[in-house]
């Protein structure tokens, strides 16, 4: 029995001494652009790969936007939120040359949340917002 309690231990402490050296993944504030689906082509192939940074927010009660830039570029997403809907949030986004849709600069978001939503208008149509420590854990 005490042999089998010692090598219990044993395991355990190997396998805990490996999870120590594993690195944690660490929250981030960019995002990186993927494309949705292959049947599904992007508005903006070529935004694929870049790193988008979050550049403010703004929001009210059923509402969210948020200008990222890269850069080089500046977009503007902005997420409305019709819970009798399906899907329940979507998606808008347009360049910050060209704006579609009055943003109210003040408020505070009802979600952070910008990944997984898809995005139905605009330069990021048909692109997923992952963020970036998702990627770097992967």
């Amino acid at each position: 029995m005490r042999v089998l309690v010692w090598g219990l231990l044993g395991v355990l402490g190997t396998g805990a001494a490996q999870a120590a050296t594993v690195p944690a993944c660490k929250p981030s504030d960019t995002f990186k652009v993927e494309q949705m689906r292959e049947e599904k082509p992007a508005a903006r192939p070529d935004l694929v790969g870049r790193v988008l940074r979050p550049v403010r927010w703004a929001g009210g009660k059923r509402w969210t936007a948020v200008e990222l830039t890269d850069g080089r570029e500046r977009f503007v997403l902005r997420l409305d939120v019709t819970p009798r809907t399906l899907p329940a949030t979507m998606g808008f986004s347009w360049s910050g040359a060209a704006p579609r849709k009055e943003v109210m600069w003040r408020g505070k978001p009802t979600s952070y949340a910008i990944h997984g939503v898809e995005i139905y208008d605009g330069p990021l149509k048909g692109l997923w917002l992952i963020p970036q420590s998702v990627v770097d854990c992967m």
